[in-house]
């Protein structure tokens, strides 16, 4: 059984924190009207945190509507700076960037736009084991009472955005170009 020390809890989720980029939401229905066997679904939603916290995630329960509990997850700084700079390797090798970034396998780098964070943190809870991830797919295989995976949506930010953006009659490339920097990677 997880425990989590009310001292970490408040220290990783807390909801005063101006960006979202390293924090995803997984909603875990415990019983759905096809699968009503607890002790199936608490040894899967055991193996679920289990799987997250192998990744190195931190993680946060709370409860959700009727059954469903909410697993708030955060990479740590380190994590997410190593994912970041794997990605980026992955695409100086591929050819997508002419730039090496130059380190060794234990550099890590700052994502450049929240995207890149948060596709980074997507990468850590959806990609195989064997490429470091956690491998959830919502309600595939053993996954199937996980009903959705999504990042924390930053309000202040999107407010800000929508805010800018109704006060414009025609959209800049700047205006474009902070959309894209919330919502996709380069």
């Amino acid at each position: 059984m997880h425990t989590i020390d009310t001292k970490d809890q408040n220290e990783c989720f807390d909801c005063s924190r101006t960006t979202y980029h390293d924090q995803y939401l997984i909603v875990y229905e415990f019983c759905t009207p096809s699968f009503r066997d607890h002790d199936v679904a608490i040894r899967e939603f055991n193996l679920l945190l289990k799987d997250l916290e192998a990744v190195g995630l931190h993680t946060e329960v709370r409860a959700g509507y009727d059954q469903s509990l909410l697993i708030f997850t955060k990479a740590p700084k380190e994590l997410l700076g190593s994912t970041i700079y794997h990605s980026r390797v992955k695409d100086w090798l591929y050819g997508i960037t002419k730039k090496h970034l130059g380190g060794n396998r234990d550099s890590a780098a700052n994502g450049t736009f929240e995207a890149e964070d948060l596709l980074s943190m997507f990468h850590l809870v959806n990609w195989q084991k064997e490429l470091v991830g956690a491998r959830i797919t919502p309600g595939i295989g053993k996954w199937k009472n996980v009903t959705s995976i999504f990042p924390l949506h930053n309000d202040r930010t999107n407010q800000q955005l929508l805010i800018h953006l109704s006060k414009r009659l025609f959209l800049k490339i700047e205006d474009l170009d902070k959309v894209r920097d919330l919502s996709r990677p380069q």
